[in-house]
């Protein structure tokens, strides 16, 4: 055990927030045995670490509860098929196009403190500016593909990411409009565009993931057509 641990480093975390931050990947059935790990995982440097349960056990959260770790994220991850898709008769025409690498000082300034049913606003572990950093970081790779692979945006009011998964399944990461121009349709038309180009590309189906708490958003996909497909509680730990 003290060799080897069932922690993974996430090290684009520790690079970019200068936090050396890991994912307790596999989860023993005793509390004990979870806290030899937190010993070793203090021991190598680490100062936090996150759980997902996918799908949740209650048995695992209370062994993580009893560990000290506590709650930061209930996810909710949805999933449409081409044939299931309805966007409505009145879909907003505006002009939506691929961003380019000159566009990412625009769209970082969108998307600070965008998302704030994310558990990275709400984790007493990060600050706000830890929180802001990861978003326009996350954007910032994506438009240059690192970590996607198409983001559509209608010039300074939204955006949405698309990733093509390995199980040939279109993930939208990321979808936010700035709060200005909520309510307008533009949201419905970002992710239009992105469930064509996903269809075009051979993936009919699509999938994406929000925050239990995230109302609006549920919504927002159900009325679209999209279908519950699971879910998933993440844990945090300070060390």
């Amino acid at each position: 055990m003290k060799n080897k641990i069932p922690i993974i480093e996430l090290k684009w975390d520790t690079r970019l927030l200068k936090k050396k931050i890991g994912r307790l990947c596999m989860l023993p059935n005793h509390v004990k045995k979870i806290d030899t790990i937190l010993d070793v995982a203090r021991s190598k440097g680490y100062l936090y670490l996150t759980c997902r349960i996918d799908p949740p056990e209650f048995s695992q959260v209370r062994s993580l509860e009893s560990a000290g770790f506590y709650l930061t994220d209930v996810g909710v991850t949805l999933e449409i098929k081409k044939q299931d898709l309805y966007l409505g008769e009145n879909l907003l025409k505006v002009p939506i196009n691929t961003a380019t690498i000159k566009d990412i000082p625009i769209l970082k300034k969108i998307i600070k403190s965008l998302f704030l049913h994310s558990r990275f606003y709400h984790d007493p572990f990060f600050t706000k500016d830890d929180a802001d950093k990861i978003y326009q970081a996350w954007i910032e790779d994506a438009i240059k593909g690192i970590s996607a692979d198409k983001v559509f945006w209608v010039k300074n009011k939204g955006f949405v990411v698309c990733k093509k998964s390995h199980l040939k399944i279109g993930e939208i990461s990321l979808i936010g409009v700035a709060n200005k121009f909520r309510g307008k349709g533009i949201g419905r038309a970002l992710l239009a565009s992105s469930l064509e180009w996903f269809y075009s590309q051979g993936l009919n189906k699509v999938r994406v993931r929000t925050q239990l708490i995230n109302i609006n958003s549920l919504k927002f996909y159900l009325s679209a057509g999209f279908k519950l497909c699971s879910c998933d509680m993440v844990f945090g730990k300070i060390l």
